[in-house]
């Protein structure tokens, strides 16, 4: 998130970084003091402080920081106004930069979207992977089965199976993990030991890149499908659903 405040137009990086957590500190450092934007700071703060203590998202602007953005708007406007009144000659300045930060903004959601037709785009990925994989499950689960994955969406719901959410949105044992978001010291041993017929694993994620690593995991769990929910975006990209299954479960088709 720090790195887009900073106009580095979808590229992130130790300077977009240091820029971004200059401009952070920055507003608020000017926001404080005036009781009329008091409330955006500490909002931004509390904010700021949550994310650094859990960790943060995946996405781009971060879900997480989505309730802080109208107050970040809130103090860049006022700061922009203070800076100008008075000294008309620095609102050109002004708006200058407020334009190439709203235009980073907009190159950083159309490249995260793969370019101006994402939804159409995201829609066809979910149909071709969450779909496909929800289906395969229905079609090849017993009743009483468990899937392991995380972000249970469209796959929990459509298939009516058992869930074991990795990531710890309905576990408390995981969520209650020490470590941040995405980086706690999940409890591998335990999900493995609890043994559901099914994972659905996405690739670069810490939790499932080291469940797929482990030898435990390749000596009872079998490949059986993937699907690439990305696999029509320009440039490609990876956002692959690997779906295992039990090796004790009887023979299962290659990967297809």
């Amino acid at each position: 998130f720090l790195s887009s405040l900073a106009p580095g137009f979808g590229g992130a990086g130790a300077v977009t970084v240091i820029i971004g957590v200059g401009m952070a500190l920055a507003l608020v450092a000017f926001g404080l003091p005036l009781q009329r934007l008091r409330a955006p700071a500490l909002l931004v703060c509390a904010l700021g402080l949550a994310v650094l203590l859990e960790g943060g998202d995946w996405m781009v602007l971060h879900r997480f920081w989505v309730p802080g953005l109208p107050a970040m708007v809130l103090l860049m406007v006022a700061a922009g106004r203070a800076a100008t009144a008075g000294r008309p000659r620095l609102r050109p300045g002004i708006v200058l930069c407020g334009s190439i930060l709203a235009a980073s903004f907009v190159t950083s959601g159309v490249a995260q979207r793969s370019g101006p037709n994402g939804l159409a785009v995201n829609g066809a990925g979910y149909r071709f992977a969450h779909r496909q994989v929800a289906e395969f499950l229905k079609t090849r689960a017993r009743p009483g089965d468990t899937v392991a994955l995380m972000d249970i969406g469209i796959i929990g719901y459509e298939t009516g199976l058992r869930i074991i959410d990795i990531s710890g949105l309905t576990e408390p044992a995981i969520a209650r993990a020490p470590g941040g978001f995405l980086h706690k010291q999940y409890p591998a041993d335990a999900l493995l030991n609890a043994a559901p017929r099914f994972f659905v694993l996405v690739n670069d994620f810490p939790i499932d890149e080291e469940i797929m690593g482990r030898s435990d995991f390749s000596a009872h769990y079998r490949l059986v499908l993937e699907r690439n929910h990305r696999f029509n975006w320009e440039p490609p990209q990876s956002y692959t659903l690997h779906v295992y299954e039990r090796r004790d479960q009887g023979a299962s088709p290659p990967p297809s």
